[in-house]
């Protein structure tokens, strides 16, 4: 069993939230919670907060995410000689994209009727931008915590602020009024249950590759 206790416990709890979430979209409580939250972040618009808002929604997009793939494989197929990490991180983004895409036409919600600030096509719920930020770049802060736990303060820190880009992330895709509240928190629920399947399965074929090496010397 590759899921322990402890991480198919938390595993289950997000997929749960998400579906407990999904089936209340046409609440009024849900209504209401999307117009509290929005209206507290509009409170802080301006055109400079805008700007940082777009550079920050910018780097959620596949345009970086794709960008960030390949130096990544690059650095851990050429550099660091490791085939396992580049394959993980290829199949966690081209995964959590496809997953997107099918909760997605899944559920249908049509995106906000304010007036977009960047424009957004397609369907609303979950969050792309804040399901795929949480799923990619959580397991790439997830791999710098494992690669460099000898660097303990150095990799927390990075980690720490590849967790601060992703909550922001989200925040950004409700700043710009192209995403309710709900479909950035089912965004973030939905991809960090593929992170954490991602995260059981490196760990599990990482374990099943160093056995195979003993086995190999011996």
């Amino acid at each position: 069993m590759i899921f322990n206790i402890k991480t198919l416990t938390i595993f289950i709890g997000l997929i749960f939230a998400f579906i407990l979430l999904s089936n209340g979209l046409d609440s009024e409580v849900v209504h209401s919670f999307d117009t509290f939250i929005a209206s507290r972040v509009e409170v802080y618009s301006s055109d400079p907060m805008t700007k940082l808002m777009i550079v920050v929604t910018y780097i959620g997009s596949y345009r970086v995410e794709y960008s960030v793939l390949f130096l990544s494989v690059v650095l851990f197929l050429f550099r660091k000689k490791n085939f396992l990490i580049p394959i993980m991180l290829t199949s966690n983004l081209i995964g959590v994209r496809f997953f997107n895409k099918l909760l997605k036409e899944l559920f249908e919600r049509q995106r906000p009727p304010s007036e977009q600030i960047l424009y957004a096509g397609g369907y609303s719920f979950p969050s792309g931008h804040a399901m795929i930020s949480i799923a990619f770049y959580g397991f790439i802060a997830y791999i710098i915590v494992k690669q460099y736990n000898h660097q303990v303060k150095q990799s927390s820190v990075y980690a720490f602020f590849i967790g601060l880009l992703i909550f922001f992330i989200g925040i950004s895709r409700i700043y710009l009024r192209v995403h309710y509240p709900t479909d950035v928190i089912a965004g973030f629920l939905a991809g960090g249950a593929w992170l954490l399947f991602c995260i059981v399965c490196f760990n599990y074929f990482s374990k099943l590759t160093k056995e195979l090496r003993k086995k190999m010397e011996t």
